[in-house]
């Protein structure tokens, strides 16, 4: 398990576009499930888009080379 405030300190790292904090244990997947789901699902749909190579986009590979994560989650 890893300290709140150390994945805060990740999360800043990695410049993360969106944290949720979840008030759950570290079981969060089970008591949690439909904020963590949630996440998961927007990060997904977040990535389908660029992986749909819109007209004038370069390919998925530039596309991504550099950027930050979409979501990271947080657990109390």
């Amino acid at each position: 398990m890893i300290a709140p405030e150390n994945q805060t300190r990740m999360a800043n790292r990695m410049q993360a576009r969106k944290v949720i904090t979840l008030d759950a244990s570290h079981a969060s997947l089970a008591s949690r499930a439909a904020e963590v789901a949630g996440l998961i699902d927007e990060a997904a749909q977040a990535c389908a888009s660029l992986a749909l190579g819109r007209e004038g986009l370069p390919s998925l590979p530039e596309r991504i080379r550099g950027r930050t994560p979409l979501s990271v989650l947080s657990f109390l």
